[in-house]
């Protein structure tokens, strides 16, 4: 293994920041732009006791691949739920790791492991749901491994391997009532290394987050929605005799907060209308070469701050079988990076302030206990199909199909 290239991928840190909505997600939360105050199957990704909301089920979302999508299928009752999630790819990506605030813009900390190491693939994604009767409780496992060995023919060449672990665990609680309160606390580890007879590399993320959600009744139809995200994140890659020649580790921390709050109106029991601001902030800091003496040492840190963003998002019923679904998003935010310049160690800072404005769309239909949702591609809407001279490269970006048994 090109031990350079591979070090060079460990140390090209960030994940870029973006305000595409990402449509691995099932297609009725995407064509929604994300909107998080309005009710989906997705919820049991966060908060694990909702499986009790949507027992019986069986849903399949396809993306826009044959090598994306994601299944889940629940069983049980009013009281005990079990779920259990079916992906194809990587566990990490599915999971949004690193963790994602809530916002697409604040996309998430810097993972020193993305791409430096085998993807991790899923080999379980457990859900349970329980009824306390004074409320609901919820615990979610997900584990992933990948990996590779070389085992040469020749005994004087020793053998080479590289892994990663993702183990993610989500311990979450609900209230039911005029008040509705869910709220789930997750842990994620990933851990990676690369050996080539000695080790090589090693690294590990540690990531600790609290997501909640409430709903307050203001009046007839209408609440007022209520959601917070806090998370904690730090990772550490370790190069064993690489360049320079003495061990040396790359570390970066990060904490990111999110609130948001707004209206949401519910209209004869079928037809959903929310909206909400939030206000978000992301900082990193990191090291990329900790033993680097003080002609080379350097570290760094970033902010990204939403002030503010704005969502709205409609689930609106036609007929008795067909769902119109729509959602938008604007934010301004301001981001700074700080970088302490060797030798002389003095500062360098640059700011920048940004806005972003994004929209989806969508089709549900519904028919019995059978549902079919898909995101539409923007240019089918804005454009016209190919068929009547438009642009667009297809009707949906994304579909999901369930059935309540």
């Amino acid at each position: 293994m090109n031990k350079m290239r591979l070090l060079a991928s460990v140390l090209a840190l960030g994940v870029g920041f973006t305000a595409v909505i990402d449509d691995a997600e099932a297609a009725r939360r995407t064509s929604l732009a994300g909107n998080r105050l309005i009710l989906d199957r997705t919820d049991t990704q966060i908060f694990p006791q909702l499986v009790l909301d949507y027992t019986n089920l069986l849903a399949l979302d396809y993306g826009a691949a044959a090598g994306s999508g994601s299944g889940l299928g629940i069983l049980g009752s009013e009281t005990m739920a079990f779920g259990l999630g079916l992906y194809r790819g990587d566990v990490l990506d599915y999971n949004l790791f690193p963790h994602e605030l809530g916002h697409p813009y604040l996309g998430g900390p810097d993972n020193l492991l993305g791409g430096a190491f085998p993807a991790p693939h899923t080999i379980l994604d457990l859900m349970f749901g329980l009824d306390l009767g004074a409320g609901l409780l919820g615990v979610r496992l997900a584990f992933g491994n990948g990996g590779n060995s070389l085992t040469p023919a020749d005994p004087d060449i020793g053998s080479s391997e590289s892994s990663q672990t993702f183990v993610r665990t989500d311990l979450g609680f609900s209230l039911r009532g005029n008040f509705r309160l869910d709220m789930a606390l997750h842990l994620i580890f990933n851990g990676a290394s690369v050996t080539a007879g000695d080790p090589v590399f090693d690294g590990s993320v540690f990531e600790l987050g609290l997501t909640a959600r409430a709903f307050m009744p203001l009046a007839a139809g209408v609440d007022l929605g209520i959601l917070g995200d806090v998370v904690f994140d730090t990772a550490r890659v370790t190069n064993y005799g690489g360049l320079p020649s003495e061990d040396f580790d790359t570390t970066a921390n990060s904490f990111g907060l999110l609130a948001g709050a707004g209206p949401v109106y519910t209209i004869d029991g079928v037809t959903t209308l929310a909206g909400y601001a939030v206000l978000g902030v992301l900082t990193t800091s990191g090291v990329p070469n900790t033993e680097a003496d003080d002609n080379a040492y350097t570290e760094y840190s970033t902010s990204s701050i939403i002030i503010p963003g704005f969502h709205v998002a409609a689930d609106i019923y036609l007929t008795e079988w067909l769902y119109f679904r729509s959602g938008m998003q604007y934010m301004f935010a301001r981001n700074s990076r700080s970088d302490l310049v060797p030798p002389d160690g003095n500062t360098q800072q640059t700011t920048s302030r940004v806005s972003d404005f994004g929209w989806r769309a969508g089709l549900g239909l519904q028919l019995g206990n059978f549902a079919l949702d898909g995101a539409l591609q923007h240019g089918f809407l804005t454009a016209g199909p190919n068929f009547l001279g438009g642009q667009s490269p297809g009707l949906f970006s994304s579909v999901a199909a369930s059935y309540r048994f």
